[in-house]
């Protein structure tokens, strides 16, 4: 399995959840929190990336199944 965190801000409720399942990717939509969420995540083994979109559902390009 994997888990998708979307609008995870600087990623504090889904590093409680560790330890995560690999293939675990947070999306953050407000530039300023995608850093401070990558820092929280990556240790977790959790890909973190800025969609670019605002008011719609974005896919991250190949992490989903």
């Amino acid at each position: 399995g994997s888990a998708l965190d979307l609008d995870t801000g600087g990623g504090e409720m889904l590093a409680e959840l560790a330890p995560l399942p690999p293939g675990t990717v947070a999306v953050e939509s407000w530039t300023p929190n995608v850093p401070v969420a990558r820092d929280r995540l990556t240790p977790y083994g959790v890909a973190v990336d800025h969609p670019g979109c605002l008011g719609r559902l974005c896919f991250v390009p190949g992490a989903g199944e």
